[in-house]
């Protein structure tokens, strides 16, 4: 668990493996094997990521385990 927290950012290395990079309105989480799209703002999206979708107010959390992320 981070013990920041960063407001604005363009890329944000977790580990040696695991990346968060700034993506227009929205974040793209990178890992070894798979991309994932971090929605935060309500909008029509185009890209060929999992979409993880804070947009809602429904989820709080992302948890990532080697290369696998879990959302709840």
């Amino acid at each position: 668990m981070s013990d920041k927290i960063y407001k604005e950012f363009n890329e944000i290395k977790i580990k040696d493996k695991i990346t968060i990079k700034k993506e227009g309105k929205h974040y793209k989480l990178e890992t070894v094997k798979k991309e994932y799209m971090l929605v935060v703002n309500k909008g029509k999206l185009d890209n060929e990521y999992d979409i993880i979708d804070f947009s809602t107010g429904e989820l709080q959390e992302v948890i990532i385990f080697d290369d696998k992320v879990i959302s709840r």
